[in-house]
């Protein structure tokens, strides 16, 4: 299993997203809620894995349905860790050196990258930043507004239900871990 933020909702392969960031379930929640099928971190449609990269899969891969039923990409959608300098928040550390410069530098890289990759294969990417996510403005509304100008049909889904979409939780698992946080708090105070 992937080590991330669990979304609210399934994408649409009917399993919850485990995203990266809080700001990525945000947005997983909010295409949801605007009716977008979408899937998270599905490969790429063009071969891109070489000896020293691995197959790339966009953040957001928006598709509709024909009137067959049959589904087709509208979108990729690119949600960026980068701030208003677009640089990468500073506990951001590279793998290998353990530094923020160079964590920065490969970031930056993976963006360009992205963008000439889709620019060859003529495929059509939107994306956000967490600076924007953060500016004040209000960022649904421009993400709204950006997924209708990139030809993605939006139809707001009502709360009523939206709570049928809801990953239901298991039960037993959490009382599993709700006796081990319990067992833990015991042991803590029987050792002092």
């Amino acid at each position: 299993k992937k080590n991330g933020i669990l979304s609210l909702f399934p994408d649409a392969s009917g399993i919850p997203a485990v995203t990266k960031s809080e700001e990525e379930k945000r947005i997983c929640t909010y295409l949801t809620k605007l009716g977008v099928r979408y899937y998270y971190e599905r490969k790429y449609d063009y071969e891109t894995a070489t000896l020293d990269k691995r197959q790339y899969k966009p953040d957001f891969t928006i598709v509709e349905l024909d009137s067959e039923g049959n589904e087709h990409v509208v979108l990729y959608y690119e949600h960026f860790g980068i701030d208003k300098h677009g640089n990468v928040p500073k506990w951001f550390k590279d793998s290998s050196t353990g530094k923020w410069e160079e964590a920065n530098r490969k970031y930056k890289n993976g963006i360009l990258w992205k963008m000439e990759t889709h620019k060859e294969h003529n495929t059509n990417l939107m994306f956000t930043t967490s600076a924007e996510f953060r500016d004040g403005n209000n960022f649904y509304e421009i993400l709204k507004q950006r997924l209708i100008e990139n030809g993605v049909s939006v139809k707001e889904i009502p709360n009523i239900q939206l709570f049928q979409y809801l990953v239901q939780r298991d039960k037993s698992l959490e009382k599993s871990v709700m006796n081990m946080c319990q067992a833990f708090v015991l042991l803590l105070k029987a050792n002092g």
